[in-house]
C-alpha cells in the first residue's frame, strides 16, 4: 500500500473514533512511551546493529477498560563504527497503525482505602503498516538496492504505571514487535565491509524486545467536585 493510502486509511480510522469518542464516558488517553530494543532475530541483523531508540506515541479512545486508537512508532538502529572505514549505516522503521489496550485497575475496595497513588496494569496489541529505511550506507565496487521497503509490523506488551491520580501517571512499559522485513547485508554493500557473515545468518524476519519509560495522561473533562 502506497503512502498516501496509508495516510487516508488512518484519518479514516480516527474520523470514526473522534465521531464514537463525543460519548461523555468515552477516555481520551494519549500514552507515548521512550524504549530502547534490542534485536532477537536475524544474527547477522544483531551482529551489525544496535539499537538506539524507539519513541511511540498514541492517542486512545475507551469505553470501561477497553481501549482503541491510532499510533505512530519510530524506531532507530545503526551501526557503531570500529574502524574509521567502517560505515555507520543507520535502519530507521516508521510505523503507523492501530493499537488495542485494557487498563486493569485495583478493586473498588481497595481504591477506596487507598487514597493518592496506585498501579494500573495495561496490557496490549498493536498493528500497522512500516516502512523501512536505510541510510549513511557505503558502497565502493557497487551499488546499494533495497534502501526503502514498505511491508506491516505487529507487537504486544504491557504498560506499567504508577497513577498520580485517576487522569496521569507514568511508569515502565515492556514490549515486543515483528516487523515483516528480513535484513541482508549484501545489496546494502556492507559484505563489502564484512564479508565473513556466514549466508546462513542473513534469514531471519525482524524481532525486537523493547524496554523503557512510558507517560500517561487522561484527556477527559476533569472532575470539579474538589474545587
Amino acid at each position: 500500500m502506497k503512502r498516501p493510502a496509508i495516510i487516508l486509511f488512518f484519518i479514516f480510522i480516527f474520523s470514526f473514533l473522534m465521531v464514537n469518542a463525543q460519548d461523555k464516558k468515552t477516555k481520551k488517553t494519549v500514552r507515548a512511551e521512550a524504549l530502547l530494543h534490542r534485536p532477537i532475530s536475524n544474527k547477522a541483523f544483531s551482529q551489525l546493529f544496535s539499537g538506539v531508540f524507539s519513541a511511540n506515541i498514541s492517542m486512545n479512545f475507551g469505553v470501561s477498560n477497553f481501549n482503541t486508537g491510532i499510533f505512530y512508532n519510530m524506531m532507530q538502529s545503526q551501526i557503531f563504527p570500529k574502524f574509521l572505514s567502517d560505515p555507520h549505516s543507520i535502519q530507521t522503521v516508521h510505523t503507523a497503525g492501530v493499537r488495542f489496550s485494557y487498563d486493569v485497575y485495583p478493586s473498588k475496595t481497595k481504591m477506596v482505602s487507598q487514597k493518592g497513588n496506585f498501579f494500573v496494569f495495561s496490557p496490549y496489541l498493536s498493528g500497522g503498516f512500516a516502512e523501512v529505511d536505510y541510510s549513511r550506507l557505503k558502497c565502493i565496487a557497487q551499488q546499494a538496492t533495497g534502501k526503502h521497503s514498505q511491508t506491516f509490523s505487529a507487537g504486544a506488551g504491557a504498560n506499567f504505571n504508577l497513577m498520580f491520580s485517576e487522569y496521569d501517571g507514568v511508569g515502565f512499559t515492556l514490549g515486543y514487535t515483528f516487523i515483516n522485513h528480513a535484513f541482508n547485508p549484501d545489496p546494502l554493500c556492507l559484505n563489502e565491509f564484512f564479508p565473513n557473515i556466514p549466508d546462513k545468518d542473513k534469514h531471519g524476519l525482524s524481532q525486537y524486545i523493547l524496554y523503557g519509560f512510558n507517560v500517561h495522561f487522561d484527556l477527559t473533562k476533569r472532575d470539579q467536585d474538589s474545587d
